[in-house]
């Protein structure tokens, strides 16, 4: 008796988010045209009634793939969170019910080195840290739940000074603390702070503090736009494509350490920037006898990285055109 063969799993429908415009013309005036079914996946084919092509969405470099782009990132971040190739495609076999072979993971881990810059980095990673506990995640109850994490081995090579090849060793001193504040956050973070309905947070400071008028705000394509272009549109669900972003960078980007990182200013720590600036930061509540209720900033850091011999944060504005404008943007986010 012939044994049974199995009947290929019915695509899926791709997980990609429609385009808001054109990738050649940059045009809105966009429609749906069908499908194109791939081996594993259904893709939405959209037409510009400006220019009149037709496309799928997508990242441009990976529309002619076979595997979706959320299976070749979830492979390109297991693999460089230390896995080797051979448990990397064991974990996406289990995970989608069909094989990848390790030459093909080995070739997507290698297709964006400019991306996936940890990849120089990750043996000296295995070494301090196996995969499950490279990365340490606590959720901070804040008003609203955030999802704090770091990467232990890069805090560790922060501090032997081979994270970043522009920190000279006689200037690593304020990035060591730096490390150590991070490590420290889930037992020192004053929570309670963060909870108070008379703090204020950084976001809603007033006018007074920046003069919104006057920034400079100016375009620019780097890694982490790069990045976003490459991550943000095979996230289909809005509210997932922060988190997709910051876990994709956390583990593959080298200068990323930290992600929705708090932070907070006491009295104290207000008071000396006020004088040291000239500024009024929080507005004082007077008492009658002549005081001032004790005052509090706080606030959440999307990015933290190092890199260049800089501390950089970024802030992550899916939509923003300019600091105050929330419209539609030709791109798929904005970093300032």
């Amino acid at each position: 008796m012939a044994a049974a063969t199995a009947r290929p799993a019915t695509p899926k429908p791709s997980g990609i988010k429609a385009p808001e415009r054109c990738p050649h013309c940059n045009s809105t005036r966009l429609i749906k045209k069908g499908t194109r079914t791939k081996k594993l996946e259904t893709v939405a084919m959209m037409k510009c009634k400006a220019c009149g092509r037709t496309f799928t969405p997508g990242p441009r470099a990976l529309r002619s793939k076979t595997y979706p782009l959320a299976e070749i990132i979830e492979a390109i971040t297991t693999y460089n969170r230390g896995y080797s190739l051979v448990e990397t495609a064991g974990q996406l076999s289990s995970r989608y019910g069909h094989r990848v072979s390790t030459a093909t993971i080995s070739r997507w881990a290698n297709q964006h080195p400019a991306l996936t810059t940890y990849a120089r980095l990750r043996a000296a990673g295995r070494r301090l840290y196996s995969p499950r506990r490279i990365i340490r995640t606590s959720k901070l109850y804040h008003r609203q739940v955030y999802e704090f994490a770091y990467h232990r081995a890069k805090l560790d090579l922060l501090r032997k000074g081979m994270l970043d090849p522009f920190i000279q060793s006689r200037a690593s001193q304020p990035f060591q603390t730096l490390a150590n504040f991070i490590e420290s956050i889930p037992s020192a973070c004053p929570h309670a702070l963060f909870t108070r309905e008379d703090g204020v947070r950084g976001s809603q400071l007033g006018a007074g503090f920046i003069d919104t008028g006057s920034l400079q705000v100016i375009e620019r394509q780097n890694a982490a736009t790069d990045i976003a272009a490459l991550i943000i549109p095979g996230v289909g669900s809005n509210h997932q494509r922060h988190a997709r972003l910051q876990r994709f960078m956390l583990v593959n980007d080298a200068a990323t350490i930290a992600v929705e990182v708090p932070i907070w200013l006491d009295e104290a720590g207000i008071a000396s920037l006020e004088a040291e600036h000239g500024i009024e930061l929080v507005p004082k509540q007077v008492n009658p006898d002549g005081g001032h209720a004790p005052r509090q900033v706080t606030g959440h850091i999307d990015f933290l990285q190092v890199r260049n011999g800089c501390l950089h944060i970024l802030d992550y504005k899916p939509d923003a055109r300019a600091p105050t404008s929330r419209s539609p943007s030709s791109r798929p986010m904005r970093w300032r």
